[in-house]
Formats: structure tokens, sequence, C-alpha cells
């Protein structure tokens, strides 16, 4: 008796232990499954992966305005019509105090451009606030070239299509996992290259290019949750073996749902088996929630700002991580960074309101972001380049709104914008309508009316500008002067480069060797007067050759010209030692200040 009272006592204790057990784990494993852990400090496995040219002013807020609320419509077009003559007298005194250069920067963008911008830039970028909107709108605009100019090997429409059809299967990962499908649009769209099997120059693959790198990320990232699932899958499982409860099963079957979510792993090793594809980035449902998970994992890792994941989704973690470090040491007054834990980069990100738009202000991290300067601060040389970004790194945020807009309009509206910067030369793309003196009595109006005027005495040499060989001899005694003319605006970039030059190199009498300005040969050449389409920036008098072959400090120039392009000053058009200069319409104002207040 003892002994049948003492089994029925072992079996309720049993009994009584394996309900407690289930009623503990059933507050953790419910129906609907467990909730799924944000990026924090516990969980969440980190993200893997001289002297400055003189300050400058950003174009007022007024050359880009806030569009108005209506919707964008199928008809509009992007490309501008702006004048070059017949201005009324409004337009007239504009350009008397601003320059020419800028009334054509406020009319470069149509309002359908602008439009599509500013809906990009209030989906990726919702923190953000009115002023750093309309400059990063700016900033946008002045990179739809490389987004929507056609190669043999990129086409917007083709990159739109590919994320149309992928697009609900985006939007369902993507709320899966818990991030703002907006973010993942913008970044395939741009990424995709129009097709799923892409293989970049640095082996990132398919519809989001990923590296493998980035795929075993993603896979880990939910490893302590799946762990967890895994550890109490294993228990129902023996307890369902053992006693052949039902109860157990359904426990059992709970945990298992939640590892067929999100075992990324696992679950792509299934499909890589069905599909007989060894590289699961080809598979677009694997890339898509491979680069879901990855920007997930980015997303928390920088306080939830869409722009500076996305800045990473391209840098990489850790290097991102140094720029910010760096960052936030000046800002933070010096405080020790080093060893900045990723909730402490985090805190910082939201006691500093830091945002991408924060570090492309910085000089400082803004030549860490373009390569001027490494990841660590320090100012890029043959010693120490493996260790500084390029490939457009600080203006990929940028591109990627820029995507997210384009699967936002009408196709007829995203045909417009392509058409409106096609062509083969850039610098031409971006100053397209803007005035061409394409003959010589627009040269004389052009100088009568002071819009294009002498090259500044002083600061150039005469590297081929003076060389007239094959001209008419009614060239060389009556025309080639007007070879020796730029717009105001050129001028007064000239004088803040030799300013530049003259320092850095510590010589006073230094000099700038030109090989062409306007180019005023090119008529003489051009057959039916039509100047070929690399030769016209040169005819607007925005565009001047620099002969660095025969510059003084070559070196020296080089970095400094490197420096104003990768500041947007100028388009830098280099094929050995031709080189071709072209003035930004967007710094229009500063320069023709400059050079008015010199003159």
């Amino acid at each position: 008796m003892p002994k049948i009272i003492g089994k029925i006592s072992n079996r309720l204790s049993l009994f009584l232990f394996l309900f407690i057990l289930l009623c503990f784990f059933s507050g953790c494993a419910g129906k609907d499954g467990t909730e799924i852990p944000q990026t924090d400090k516990d969980e969440t496995p980190s993200a893997v992966s001289s002297s400055s040219i003189p300050a400058f002013s950003e174009p007022e807020a007024s050359d880009i305005k806030p569009p108005d609320d209506k919707k964008i419509s199928g008809n509009e077009s992007a490309i501008p019509v702006i004048k070059t003559k017949d201005f009324d007298q409004a337009e007239l005194f504009e350009i008397k105090r601003d320059g020419y250069l800028s009334y054509y920067y406020r009319r470069k963008y149509t309002p359908v451009e602008i439009k599509t911008v500013w809906n990009a830039i209030n989906a990726i970028c919702p923190q953000y606030s009115k002023e750093e909107k309309l400059q990063a709108a700016r900033s946008v605009l002045a990179y739809h070239w490389v987004v929507y100019k056609t190669t043999f090997a990129h086409n917007m429409n083709n990159n739109v299509g590919v994320t149309a059809k992928y697009r609900d299967l985006i939007r369902e990962t993507s709320k899966l996992h818990q991030i703002p499908p907006e973010m993942v649009e913008a970044v395939i769209t741009w990424e995709n290259s129009g097709g799923v099997n892409r293989r970049s120059w640095a082996a990132c693959v398919g519809v989001g290019q990923l590296s493998m790198g980035a795929v075993h990320t993603a896979h880990a990232f939910y490893t302590p949750y799946l762990r967890r699932h895994k550890q109490e899958a294993a228990r129902y499982k023996a307890l369902y073996r053992h006693l052949g409860w039902n109860i157990f099963l359904k426990a059992l079957e709970v945990h298992q749902v939640e590892l067929d979510k999100y075992d990324l792993a696992e679950k792509h090793k299934r499909l890589r088996k069905k599909l007989k594809i060894d590289d699961e980035r080809l598979i677009p449902e694997c890339n898509i929630e491979d680069a879901v998970v990855y920007l997930k994992l980015l997303y928390g890792n920088y306080g939830n700002r869409m722009d500076l994941a996305i800045s990473a989704y391209h840098n990489g973690g850790l290097n991102n991580n140094d720029i910010l470090k760096d960052y936030i040491k000046r800002v933070a007054g010096g405080i020790p960074t080093s060893e900045l834990t990723q909730t402490e980069i985090i805190d910082a990100i939201k006691k500093y309101n830091i945002s991408y738009i924060s570090l492309w202000n910085d000089y400082r991290s803004r030549e860490m972001m373009n390569g001027l300067r490494t990841v660590f601060g320090d100012v890029t040389g043959a010693h120490n380049g493996h260790l500084a970004l390029g490939d457009e790194s600080d203006i990929y945020p940028w591109k990627v709104i820029a995507a997210w807009g384009s699967q936002n309009v009408s196709t007829e509206v995203l045909n417009s914008i392509i058409d409106r910067y096609r062509g083969s030369v850039w610098d031409y793309v971006e100053c397209k309508g803007m005035k061409i003196y394409d003959s010589y009595d627009s040269i004389k109006e052009g100088i009568d009316k002071g819009r294009l005027v002498r090259i500044p005495k002083g600061i150039c040499s005469d590297a081929g500008l003076g060389k007239f060989e094959g001209m008419p001899a009614d060239y060389v005694s009556e025309r080639k002067k007007f070879n020796y003319y730029i717009t105001p605006e050129m001028a007064g970039f000239l004088k803040e480069l030799s300013e530049v030059y003259r320092g850095r190199t510590k010589n006073p009498k230094v000099r700038i060797p030109l090989r062409n300005a306007l180019n005023s040969k090119a008529l003489e050449t051009s057959t039916g007067g039509l100047v070929p389409e690399r030769m016209r920036p040169h005819m607007m008098g925005v565009s001047v050759e620099i002969a660095l072959d025969k510059a003084p400090y070559r070196d020296k120039l080089i970095r400094i010209l490197n420096e104003f392009y990768l500041h947007d000053h100028i388009f830098f058009a280099r094929n050995g030692d031709y080189n071709r200069i072209t003035l930004n319409p967007r710094f229009g104002k500063y320069y023709y200040q400059k050079y008015m207040d010199k003159k």
C-alpha cells in the first residue's frame, strides 16, 4: 500500500510540476507567438561589416521651395524651359543681383521633379525639420543625373520594374520583421540594377546587392530569440513523446511556427534545396528577406533613423560607427568615444538629434564619407587609402531617396525625368538649358551685358589659351580675344581656387595653368555651327580646362580640385592630363558675389 501511495504521490507531483511548467511557459509562447525582439544591447549582434577649402554657403532656402499638396499628375514634364533672353524687369534685377547661374538654378528643376523628391524625403526622413528637408531636397536633386542617366548597365525603368514585381513580397516581409517598407523599397530600387542576379565588383549579389557577410549577419540576428524557442520546442517534443498529451503537441507547434518564421538559415536552406540553387542571394525571396533583416539590425543600431541605416547599408556598420564616434566626440565636447557601445551611440544620436544631414553638413565627417579622410579621420594618402571609403559613399543615401521617388510616380513622369538627364557628358547635362554663346555676336552681347568677363589677371598662366595653330588668320587677328572670357561666377571660382592653391603651396605667385576657357576656337571648327556636346559647357562660360601636366605642385592642385569636386562646387571631368572643370550652378550666387566683392 505505501508503494502504491508513493507511486500515486510521485505521479501527482510529476503532474503538478508539469502543470506549473506549462502555466509558466504559456506566458511567453501564446497562440499568436511571442513578441519579436527589437534591437537592444542584450540580444542584437553588433553591425558587421591639411587644410580645407574655405567654408561655403549652402544655396539659400528660397532656391528650392516646398511644393504644394497636389498629387503629381501623369502628364507633367520634368524638362524645364529656362529663358536665355527677353527677360522682364524683375528677372533682369535678379540676374544683376545674383548672377545668371543663380537665375538658372532657381528654375532648373520643374515642380514635378521637386515634388517627386519632396515626397521621398518625407517618407525616408520624417524626423527632418523643414529646413533640413529643403537642404536634403537640394542634395537629392544634385545627384539625379547619377540616378536617372541611362547607360548600358543602368536604367531606372528596369530598376522600378523589379521593385514593382516584388513589392507585395517586400511589404509582407517588412511587416513580418517590423521595419518600414519604404526603407526597403528605396534600397532595393536603387540596388537591383534591373535584375535579380546582378553581381557587383565587390561580389555583392541580387536584388539587395548583399555580400555573404551581410547574409550571415542577417541569419545571426535572431539567434538569441531562436535559441529560446529551440530549447522550448525540444522540451515539449520530449514531453509529448513520453506522455502523448496533445497539450504538449500544441505548445510544440507554437514554438515551431516561430522557428519557421525567423530561422532564416534553415528556411533559406530548404528553398535553396528545392530550387537547386547554391547561392541564396540569387533567390529573390531569400535576398529580400536577408536585406530586410540586415536593415532591421541597422535601423535599430541607429536609433530607428532610416537615413543613418541606409548609409550603413552601403558603408558597413563598423565604418558608420567610426564616423559617428568621431562626430559625437566633437559634438559632445571631447568625451572618449573609442569604446562606445552601440547603445551609447543610439543614446547620443537621440540626445544630439544626429541625422545623416548632420554628418553631411559637418566638414570633417563629410570628408570621412567621401574618401578625403579615412574612417578614422586621417587625411587620405597613398599609405592609408585602403582605410578610406569611396564609390560615392557620401551620396549613397541621396541616391536611395531618389530611387524611392522614382517608383512612386507614373511611368510618364518617370520617363520624363529620365529624358531630362539624357546625354553623354555629365556637366553639360547638369547645365542643359543654360545660355550657350554659340556665335560671335552672342559672345559680344554677353560681354556688353557683363555676363562674360575676362579671366582675372595674375592668377592664371597660359597653358594653351594662346595657341592658335590651324586657325584662320582673321581669327588670330580679330577674334582670338574671345578665347579668354568666362562667366563672372567662374571668375569668382578661379579666384577662390587661386587663394587655396597659393595657401597650400605657400607660394603667393603660383598660377593656375589654363588650356581652355570659353574656347571660341570651337566656333571656327564646328560643322554647321553645332558645337560638340563636350564643348558646350565651355561655350556657356562655366568650364575651363586646367593643364595639370604643366601645374607646379601638381599633386596639391589635384587634391584641391578633388576637394572642390567632392564638396559639389564643381563637376570634374578628368582623363589623363585632360581636366575640364565646370562650375556647379548650385553655387552660382556664392561665386558671383565673390567675383563682385573683389572686382
